[in-house]
């Protein structure tokens, strides 16, 4: 296993090596396909410290999404404030939301505070709809095309696409980095037995809080730099049950409570999404089928996640043919 060290520098270096790939690119396509591969990888993994770790199983999530979004958008239309500077803004407002829901549902577990999460996006996807006058409503927000690192706005797709990349990065870092110390294990104890961890002298509710706010401002974040990306935004484009989906979706498939399982289910599925889609628009709802029945097959053939079962297979050829545990 790597030391510290060495991983950073190695982590860094694989990270060196994708930005030059990805000048390499030409096509806007392709460049498209990898912005919204990083974007929902980055979902998926902030989603993941809450819901992977923690067990804290959040289908509300396009709540923060469209607080960061509409935060750094508003601030920037309505009084000039650097995109910079709206996305921390848009990420303290839903820490503070994730916060409040932590505190009311500290005592709610399991399908029940999936509802609640469920009914906080939905009433905020409702208000941005019905409060015009803030959010224009359903005519959406354009943001204005100011080329420039302050604005957050570039010229060039592969710029966004290498801001997207880092943020990746970092959410791994935060995350690989919590995997090895204390509050990692912490967050597993909760999730397997919450009662046993309490009982062990677990801080639950401290460690579940932490878990839903530092999960909240993450995707907040990542709201911000899609809505930088894509220019426009309203209800439908950053508020979708979409945001929500997607991030859980990718984790259970690339592997629950692993830090290299959401990027996986990412890399995989966002690809997966974006070829049906193009490769079967003439017939309406086909590439949906195809793309639910491979959903299935994975889910039936490997429950674990791809990453867990990657992971499984090699040690078991490292050790001859014999399962060994991790």
């Amino acid at each position: 296993m790597l030391k510290k060290g060495g991983f950073v520098l190695s982590a860094g270096l694989v990270v060196l090596l994708m930005v030059a790939l990805i000048y390499q690119i030409k096509n806007k396509y392709y460049l498209d396909i990898l912005f919204m591969t990083f974007f929902w990888a980055s979902l998926a993994a902030a989603w993941n410290i809450s819901g992977g770790y923690a067990g804290q199983f959040s289908l509300g999530h396009a709540a923060y999404v469209g607080i960061g979004a509409y935060s750094t958008a508003l601030l920037y239309i309505n009084f000039h404030v650097s995109p910079w500077i709206g996305m921390v803004v848009g990420g303290l407002f839903s820490a503070l939301l994730a916060l409040f829901i932590g505190v009311i549902t500290v005592k709610v577990r399991g399908p029940f505070y999936t509802l609640i999460t469920i009914a906080v996006a939905e009433l905020l996807y409702i208000s941005a709809i019905q409060l015009k006058e803030l959010t224009h409503g359903s005519e959406g927000v354009s943001l204005p095309f100011k080329p420039g690192w302050v604005n957050m706005t570039f010229r060039e797709r592969e710029t966004y696409v290498v801001l997207a990349l880092l943020f990746v990065a970092l959410i791994y870092f935060i995350t690989k980095t919590m995997e090895r110390r204390r509050i990692g294990y912490y967050l597993i104890a909760i999730r397997e037995n919450e009662d046993a961890a309490r009982a062990l002298g677990v801080p639950v509710k401290e460690m579940k809080l932490l878990a839903t706010v530092l999960s909240a401002f993450l995707t907040a974040v990542g709201g911000a730099i899609y809505a930088m990306y894509i220019m426009f935004i309203e209800p439908d484009s950053v508020l979708s049950f979409a945001f929500s989906i997607q991030p859980a979706l990718m984790s259970i498939i690339g592997g629950l409570g692993t830090s290299l399982g959401p990027l996986i289910g990412s890399f995989v599925l966002s690809p997966l999404d974006m070829f049906l889609r193009e490769s079967f628009s003439h017939i309406n709802g086909l590439n949906l089928l195809i793309y639910g029945f491979l959903l299935v097959q994975f889910v039936l053939f490997w429950p674990e996640g791809l990453w867990p079962n990657a992971v499984r297979v090699y040690r078991k050829w490292r050790s001859g043919g014999v399962e060994t545990k991790s």
